[in-house]
């Protein structure tokens, strides 16, 4: 009988035992939060689910919908500033799914949020899960927000966070999953939308100070009419001489109505870099995944809310505000020139008489625009009864290239007041608005951030864990509200070892050779005594 001591060899990863094992939770609230309950991690109404499989062939699998809305009513909170509120007031969330998976051969996934009972992510959270949540920031913002802010809040949808892990694969889970619904060694999450809705009383105070100035201008240039009958008469006067000064029936009617013709402008939505500006309902809605460029595929703890993201939308709204004042001075530009100018009567010759034998009457006729009449291009249409027209003849040219001049001279001083006026008034008012709302925006970026795809390890050795969105208060010094949290592990997975040779095969009878065996899957430093 041989007698040797043998000493296995060969590389492997060491084995915990002889079966697998694997873990897996889900869980869509999280943090640490304070709430009247103690913190939202350790409450038992938002626990989640977990499953634990120790080898069995039948995977664990476990789910649980869940309603936040009355689980969160009975909370309170105290955020930061000392405001203390209903947990539901501050957050609200739609109905939620949490799934977990533990499987054989080392092998689990996790997913809460828009995750149906197998496993499936609804990218749109258009099903029975939409996992929406909307974070009020006016809590938050305390006092600079009083009279600035009606509403402020922060809304996600179709949150999700996705974890697997396969024991028998090397290193951890890639950071990012081919397919949400069918992962594979992998983290990964989903939020669909994700938007900064504000509401602003100051944005119809603007407009109104606008249309308050358009209401003057108006005034003053239908006051225009008594201007420029005087000039009628006048230029007349000069031009005929004693044919002229009898009684006269000359009007002019002016309808100017800058308001109404502006109403387009202030009533318009202004775009730029993913803000947009409502001017006829005083709101200001930033598509955050414009501003940063996407919400998909994004590297772990990505800022999705920050004080350069919302940096970012200051400048934007700012560039709106301006494209506002540009369009204001165009649209009263070229409203103040169309608007109507009717001359209409005329001046009866007082050597002749309106009605006498060889009488007569100038008339004058006019239809048009005060941009025409500015640009000295007014066509006056002279014309006359009895005696006039041969009387006239010779003048004719005069009188009515003297009229276009003179008017024009009129009207253009009061057409350049009337835009300088008004666009004095709307950078005022702009300059208020700003000076207002920009520290009121800037702060949002200081008592909240909001981070995409946040991946660190779990509770324990061998855990990894998906977080969807993190909303960090006050950078997180306040407190942290997690959003879609998946975690999987520890994992095990058991593989039998495998003999691949022996040196030497053979030894003498005695016994005594040390013969090592060479193989995969046997742990470091094992012997085998025979």
């Amino acid at each position: 009988m041989i007698a040797a001591s043998l000493i296995a060899g060969g590389a492997a990863p060491a084995m915990a035992g002889t079966a697998d094992s694997s873990q897996a939770s889900a869980r869509f609230l999280s943090g640490t939060l304070i709430t009247s309950d103690g913190l939202l991690d350790a409450l038992a109404a938002l626990a989640g689910v977990t499953a634990v499989n120790a080898g069995s062939p039948t995977a664990d699998t476990q789910t649980d919908s869940l309603h936040l809305a009355a689980a969160l009513g009975v909370l309170q909170v105290n955020l930061p500033g000392g405001v203390s509120l209903p947990l539901s007031q501050f957050l609200k969330l739609g109905a939620v799914n949490q799934y977990a998976q533990a499987s054989d051969n080392g092998l689990s996934r996790a997913g809460s949020g828009a995750v149906s009972d197998s496993g499936i992510v609804d990218l749109g959270g258009a099903q029975g899960f939409p996992a929406d949540a909307h974070v009020d920031l006016i809590g938050l913002l305390g006092n600079p927000a009083n009279g600035v802010l009606d509403e402020a809040t922060v809304s996600l949808g179709a949150v999700t966070g996705v974890a697997a892990l396969d024991a028998s694969q090397a290193g951890p889970p890639a950071a990012t999953c081919t397919d949400l619904s069918a992962p594979g060694h992998c983290r990964g999450y989903n939020v669909a939308t994700a938007s900064m809705n504000l509401s602003t009383p100051l944005v119809g105070t603007m407009v109104s100070s606008v249309n308050t100035s358009l209401d003057g201008v108006s005034t003053t240039v239908n006051g225009l009419s008594s201007t420029l009958l005087t000039s009628i008469t006048g230029v007349v006067n000069d031009v005929l001489g004693a044919l002229s000064g009898g009684s006269n029936d000359i009007a002019v009617t002016i309808n100017a109505d800058l308001r109404n013709a502006l109403s387009t402008v202030l009533s318009a939505d202004i775009s730029n870099g993913g803000v947009t500006l409502s001017l006829a309902n005083g709101t200001i809605d930033v598509d955050l995944a414009t501003v940063i460029g996407g919400l998909s595929n994004r590297t772990p703890n990505t800022p999705l809310l920050s004080a350069d993201v919302v940096n970012a939308v200051v400048t934007n709204l700012n560039a709106i505000l301006q494209t506002l004042q540009t369009n204001i001075n165009s649209e009263l530009s070229t409203a103040l020139r169309a608007v109507s100018v009717t001359i209409s009567g005329g001046i009866c010759m007082p050597a002749l008489g309106c009605n006498g034998p060889l009488g007569g009457k100038l008339s004058l006729a006019y239809n048009g625009t005060l941009g025409d009449l500015a640009a000295g291009s007014a066509t006056i249409v002279p014309s006359g009864t009895g005696a006039v027209p041969a009387l006239l003849a010779p003048g004719t040219a005069l009188l009515l290239s003297t009229l276009q001049n003179t008017l024009a001279g009129v009207v253009n001083p009061v057409l350049n007041s009337s835009l300088s006026t008004v666009a004095t008034t709307t950078t005022t008012a702009v300059t208020t608005l700003t000076a207002a709302l920009n520290p009121v925006l800037v702060r949002i970026g200081t008592v909240i951030g909001i981070n995409l795809n946040v991946q660190e390890s779990g509770a324990t050795a061998g855990t990894f864990r998906e977080v969807a969105a993190r909303v960090s208060l006050l950078s997180g010094a306040g407190a942290t509200v997690d959003l879609g949290r998946a975690e999987v592990g520890p994992n095990v997975v058991f593989i039998a070892p495998a003999i691949t040779g022996m040196n030497p095969t053979h030894g003498p009878e005695a016994g005594g050779t040390v013969v090592t065996i060479t193989g995969t899957d046997f742990t470091a430093g094992s012997t085998v005594p025979v």
